[in-house]
């Protein structure tokens, strides 16, 4: 058991929490410091750290501090889960807390072209509001971020520390390796802005946005949606690919795109934005706020707002034949959109009921609850045909 674990400070990284606790530990080395922590020696890393269970497990007891506490509040994770699937993000939070974390970064879309960060970063402000407020300096986690290089809190520009992420063999603390702070204000630099709105898109993804979308295909439903309102997208969620790609890269400077790793190659159909509207593969974070800027969107608006992608709302749907016992109840549970080519390329719902086979079509998005309730019949179905031929006999 371990009595000197520091309480962390508000958005700090969980490689900072350690590098402030072996300031204060008397271990012979850095070893034996990894030893004490973690039960062996692993190596450090920033963004998702490993065999948590085990230093939950020697923190003096009534600790408030468990592996969801680090890993929600002191790890860049919350923003890799956010474009993941369910059952991956499952499978890395337990792998964070048994030490399973090799290959996690091809697992979360890390690997995906974002150039990793050299050194650990910080904001020279940031510094100087630490030392005054808690008498010493932390490595921010936002500010490790790769492909954050602007504070959202100051609007200023990152700095470079000489702590090097390339072989993190030991815990350093910010205030002993941050002796002097100078604060760059020059923001002539033309891909400031857009640098600006990613940090603070991942800001509020680690202040505000602790949750998850449910459901696999819950993040390409959402891209549908903006997409539509983009004109990029049909209801029936075909992308049209190549007038994105040339949209995009209309929209944001090649040497910006460049600089992050995020430069578009090869065939339209192809490069990242293609699969990333189409949902394929896994994807670094900073790729989807990239898009989702693109889009005219924050990620607040993103996740927040309700989908849209959905022109007739949520199933199931109403049966309009009046001689069906399931007359106007939600008895159709499936429909198919297309666009009308009509009626300025809306969506069109052709919906069947499974009980009488009554067909009908109508022309959305449904703006009001009535909505719901009218169509145009493309066939009477089985039991109208039967019905009608009983009734005939009987007149006859």
């Amino acid at each position: 058991m371990i009595g000197l674990f520091p309480d962390p400070y508000p958005g700090e990284i969980f490689y900072s929490i350690c590098a402030r606790f072996a300031d204060r530990a008397p271990y012979r080395s850095a070893y034996a410091t990894l030893e004490a922590l973690f039960g062996k020696r692993i190596r450090t890393i920033v963004e998702l750290p490993g065999n948590l269970n085990y230093l939950v497990s020697i923190l003096p007891p009534g600790s408030r501090y468990d592996v969801e506490c680090f890993i929600r509040d002191h790890t860049l994770f919350p923003l890799y889960e956010l474009f993941l699937p369910e059952e991956r993000v499952k499978t890395i939070r337990n792998g964070m807390g048994i030490d399973r974390i090799h290959g996690s970064h091809l697992r979360v879309g890390a690997a995906a072209g974002i150039k990793a960060n050299k050194y650990l970063m910080y904001c020279p402000l940031c510094v100087e509001e630490d030392r005054d407020n808690y008498g010493e300096c932390y490595w921010h986690r936002e500010h490790q971020v790769p492909g954050i290089k602007v504070c959202a809190e100051h609007s200023v520009w990152l700095e470079e520390s000489n702590i090097s992420t390339d072989e993190l063999r030991k815990f350093i603390s910010a205030e002993k390796a941050i002796k002097e702070t100078i604060s760059p204000l020059d923001k002539a630099n033309k891909s400031f802005e857009y640098l600006r709105a990613i940090a603070c898109d991942v800001q509020w993804v680690f202040r505000e946005g602790k949750f998850h979308i449910q459901g696999d295909n819950a993040i390409r439903e959402r891209y549908i949606s903006a997409l539509i309102k983009c004109g990029f997208s049909t209801y029936s969620g075909n992308v049209k690919t190549i007038q994105l790609v040339e949209a995009f890269t209309a929209h944001y400077p090649q040497d910006f795109l460049r600089e992050l790793g995020c430069e578009l190659e090869g065939r339209h159909k192809r490069n990242w934005v293609a699969r990333i509207s189409q949902a394929y593969q896994m994807q670094h974070p900073i790729r989807h706020l990239l898009m989702i800027q693109f889009l005219g969107l924050s990620t607040e608006e993103f996740f927040r707002s309700s989908n849209q992608s959905k022109p007739f709302g949520e199933g199931p749907w109403y049966c309009l034949n009046p001689i069906c016992n399931g007359y106007k109840h939600a008895t159709i549970k499936e429909i198919h959109i297309g666009v009308s080519r009509k009626k300025g390329r809306n969506p069109i719902a052709t919906l069947e009921c499974p009980s009488c086979g009554y067909t009908y079509c109508r022309v959305g998005p449904d703006r009001d609850e009535q909505d719901k309730y009218r169509g145009k019949v493309i066939r009477y179905g089985n039991q109208w045909d039967t019905q009608l031929k009983q009734l005939w006999i009987e007149l006859s």
